[in-house]
């Protein structure tokens, strides 16, 4: 069985290229001037929910995908 590579996974280098301009954002927002708190809660709190929710539908995708494909090797049998 092959060893996988996480530096080969697509998802890897999307998430790298992006993180950058997330913590770029929530800088911006929480230590520049002319935001309003309400703003401030705002941009936190989406963020939180869209990383959660990337991180969960990845691994609960990966894992589905899993599933399905183990269950197709298993009806060849």
């Amino acid at each position: 069985m092959q060893q996988s590579k996480p530096w080969l996974s697509p998802a890897l280098w999307v998430a790298v290229l992006i993180l950058p301009l997330v913590y770029l954002v929530v800088v911006a927002v929480m230590f520049g001037e002319g935001w309003t708190n309400d703003i401030r809660a705002m941009v936190v709190s989406s963020i939180i929910s869209l990383v959660l929710g990337s991180i969960t539908g990845f691994f609960l995708g990966t894992s589905y995908g899993s599933q399905q494909k183990t269950a197709m090797l298993a009806d060849r049998r």
